[in-house]
């Protein structure tokens, strides 16, 4: 076994396969009678929820889509496994095979408590060093079922997971108030659009351009912004490629002011939309980007993000998506295309100072959410090592 060291009593060491088994329940999504499907991008970094999914009648769904899971098992993404995508599904569905559906096949491990050994530091380091491949890297099931963990009795499981329910019961309450934020952020920008006449996005244009096509690289001189630097609809300079100085053109570099549109990747991932702000150095942007450059005598950037940012904006963009095999995409007519609200300016800094405003509130609830789950992460890992009893 993995360690010698004593365990308190009850405890033991277990294997992966000894005690989880991969289920592989095939069916046909045209005549399953399943209306839902969880793709990897419905599945979030180190949540154990499944807050968003796919209809299956959407056309999106490829061959690959044909595992059935249903409510209590666990979902674990088995492509770039450094992503920690493991959530327990609260409905029936399908996903694709490279998500492995997952169950306790011993009563010596509890359902619930399943989902908690694979959100452990040492589960996601054993998945990750067990990954082949180097673009787009992968586990067999095989190779987690030599995984070893301590696994307590079945009674002290339920403990355990009573005090992590109660740390999420908080992170939840959290999100809530995101949410809210993000419906008044809404509220905010329709408040004075519905009465007003719309006009086609590509008329405030003075631009719009798609970003350039060189390889980024791991060192260079200039970043180069991706798809992933467009988070939680703000820019996210912690992850950064580059390219080099002789290879792009003024004309390419970003301004204060412009916005980014991603406009191809998988469905959940189109129409992402970031404001840049003030850059410490000149950046640049790849092709599957679009630049929007507003005509500042007749809109204000920051209202024209928000619009687009907005479930207004995103169900507008939504109708332009044409799809692919793999891809969805909206090109940049398409995008000229959407109809914004055509507010005078004045009503725009109105609008955009409260949007603000609601927009800071937003983000310091969501800085404690990140602190939350570090600590509910932190206890997760004491619990689980067998140093520690719930008292």
């Amino acid at each position: 076994m993995t360690s010698d060291r004593s365990l308190p009593d009850g405890w033991r060491w277990a294997r992966f396969g000894d005690v989880v088994q991969q289920v592989k329940d095939k069916v046909d999504p045209q005549t399953a009678d399943l209306t839902r499907y969880v793709a990897g991008g419905h599945m979030d970094t180190d949540d154990l929820r499944l807050q968003r999914w796919g209809d299956v009648d959407d056309g999106y769904l490829g061959p690959a889509f044909h595992m059935r899971f249903r409510p209590g098992q666990v979902l674990y993404g088995s492509r770039r496994t450094y992503l920690r995508k493991v959530a327990v599904a609260d409905f029936e569905g399908i996903c694709a095979n490279t998500t492995f559906v997952l169950e306790p096949s011993s009563a010596d491990l509890l359902p619930e408590f399943l989902p908690q050994v694979m959100s452990t530091e040492r589960f996601h380091e054993h998945s990750v060093q067990q990954s082949k491949g180097s673009v787009n890297p992968y586990i067999n099931f095989r190779d987690l079922t030599w995984y070893e963990f301590t696994l307590p009795p079945p009674s002290l499981q339920h403990e355990i997971c009573e005090v992590l329910s109660a740390g999420q019961h908080q992170i939840d309450t959290l999100e809530d108030a995101i949410r809210a934020a993000r419906c008044l952020r809404d509220a905010i920008v329709l408040s004075s659009s519905d009465a007003v006449d719309h006009v086609p996005l590509g008329t405030v244009l003075s631009s719009c351009d798609y970003g350039i096509s060189i390889a980024p690289q791991d060192a260079g001189e200039l970043p180069i912004l991706r798809m992933n630097n467009l988070d939680n609809e703000e820019l996210r300079l912690d992850d950064l490629k580059w390219v080099l100085d002789d290879q792009v053109s003024e004309s390419d570099l970003l301004q204060t002011g412009d916005i980014l549109f991603n406009r191809t990747n998988s469905l959940e991932h189109v129409g992402k939309v970031a404001l840049v702000g003030v850059l410490d150095n000149p950046a640049t942007f790849a092709s599957y980007l679009l630049r929007l450059r507003v005509d500042k005598e007749s809109m204000l950037p920051e209202f024209v993000a928000a619009y687009l940012q907005s479930a207004s904006g995103q169900r507008r963009i939504r109708s332009f998506i044409t799809q692919g095999v793999s891809q969805a995409n909206v090109n940049a007519t398409n995008l000229k295309k959407v109809r914004i609200p055509n507010l005078d300016l004045d009503e725009q800094r109105s609008i955009v100072d409260c949007w603000q405003g609601v927009r800071d509130l937003q983000r310091a609830i969501e800085r404690h959410c990140r602190e939350a789950r570090s600590v509910l992460a932190a206890v997760r890992e004491d619990l689980l090592a067998g140093d520690n009893r719930v008292r």
